[in-house]
């Protein structure tokens, strides 16, 4: 009897944590269809959207506005690939044939940076806290330390392995994940690259996230999400209805929450992922692929499909629902 009760009480858990909260979602059109490719977007310090697509060019969308306008002035129609924002509200555009460019906060004419690189094929950037930026071309690695004005090749150890996603935790240790090997740290800023995958079995990973407590999740592609919290040295499969899932992409909010883009659903995690809800309920679109989900300042989230961007109706929260 105590067996049965107890089967009884974590059956009640695990349900009441899985109903989906009933989430409102409104498509971010504004006056312009965005209706084709969405190859990147992210929300810039005041609050506005910048989005790169593959007809109209990268536009952007004032906060407080219904209407996108063009962003396109100095990128001469080069495909922008991938988008990045520093702290100080510059944002950053990889793109495919041109190397990266840089749109200065409150500018609205992209600057070419590509002194020192010699690679013009960018799949995807990322800025580190300290202000350090990082591209990705299909298997190589470059380096900006002066918001750049000038770019290094650092060292690249995985033998020619595709980089998929790269995050940066408070310390300053760099995570990379792989499409085939795993994931890799550096405790040199680039310099030098270890293999950390103790406890991943799938090794083609598609997105990487670090928390404020160095705690690292990677989403894999149809195993889920796998969780360190000792700095990548092992690592654990986050068992819920996650599982078997291919991960496209993570975000975390200033308090620990977490938020995944899934092929075919949106979840909602505690701050240990442990727990996950669905939420896109209320998006009633057919069977889509999630490519980028992100947090904004104001604590909503965005997500990206192939064709469309959504913004949650309200501020998600996980609070899971044990009675």
């Amino acid at each position: 009897m105590k067996k049965l009760f107890l089967l009884l009480f974590f059956s009640i858990i695990i349900f009441c944590v899985n109903i989906s909260p009933q989430t409102k979602w409104e498509k971010i059109n504004g006056f312009w269809d965005l209706s084709g490719r969405i190859t990147a977007f992210t929300i810039n310090t005041n609050g506005d959207i910048i989005a790169a697509t593959a007809k109209k060019g990268v536009l952007i969308l004032k906060n407080n506005t219904e209407v996108w306008d063009s962003l396109d002035n100095g990128l001469n129609k080069t495909e922008v690939r991938c988008l990045a924002t520093d702290s100080n509200g510059n944002i950053y555009a990889g793109t495919l044939g041109k190397g990266v460019f840089k749109l200065k906060q409150n500018s609205n004419i992209w600057e070419e940076i590509n002194n020192g690189s010699g690679f013009k094929r960018i799949y995807d950037i990322a800025v580190s806290s300290a202000g350090e930026i990082f591209a990705l071309t299909k298997k190589d690695i470059i380096r900006s330390t002066d918001k750049g004005l000038s770019w290094t090749e650092v060292t690249n150890e995985m033998n020619n392995t595709y980089v998929s996603a790269i995050a940066f935790d408070s310390a300053g240790v760099i995570y990379l994940g792989t499409e085939g090997k795993g994931v890799y740290k550096s405790i040199d800023n680039g310099n030098s690259w270890i293999p950390a995958n103790k406890g991943i079995e799938k090794l083609y990973l598609f997105t990487i996230a670090v928390n404020s407590k160095g705690e690292i999740f990677a989403g894999t592609e149809e195993e889920g999400v796998f969780r360190s919290t000792d700095k990548g040295e092992s690592w654990e499969l986050e068992v819920t209805r996650m599982e078997r899932r291919t991960i496209y992409s993570l975000a975390i909010n200033k308090n620990g929450e977490i938020a995944a883009a899934s092929r075919g659903d949106l979840f909602i995690s505690d701050k240990n992922g442990e727990w996950w809800k669905l939420i896109d309920t209320g998006l009633n679109e057919s069977y889509q692929n999630y490519r980028q989900i992100i947090y904004s300042p104001d604590g909503h989230i965005y997500v990206r499909s192939s064709g469309n961007i959504y913004r949650s109706g309200n501020k998600l929260k996980f609070k899971p629902n044990f009675w």
